[in-house]
């Protein structure tokens, strides 16, 4: 995977945890130790959404099954949504 440079702010006390992070040895530098955060707080958010979709996309079987009839009515979005929470 290619990098790319992202300039951004940080807060003080966000660039105080990562220089005691650095200096406890967890990472070499600030640079690397925001990178791996980063990277753990995006995977984080990605499966908190998947389960959130994957819950939805339950709660809509649920309600088809009781109702008997298709609780997502827009076109491919339902079978979307099944195959999307199956690939989790």
């Amino acid at each position: 995977m290619g990098k790319e440079v992202l300039p951004v702010r940080l807060d003080r006390e966000i660039i105080e945890i990562l220089e005691e992070i650095v200096k406890a040895g967890f990472f070499p530098d600030k640079s690397k130790a925001a990178r791996e955060l980063l990277k753990l707080g995006l995977e984080k958010f990605n499966e908190d959404m998947m389960a959130r979709i994957s819950s939805l996309v339950d709660m809509a079987i649920k309600i088809e099954r009781d109702a008997k009839e298709p609780a997502i009515t827009i076109p491919k979005l339902r079978e979307m949504l099944i195959l999307e929470r199956d690939r989790w």
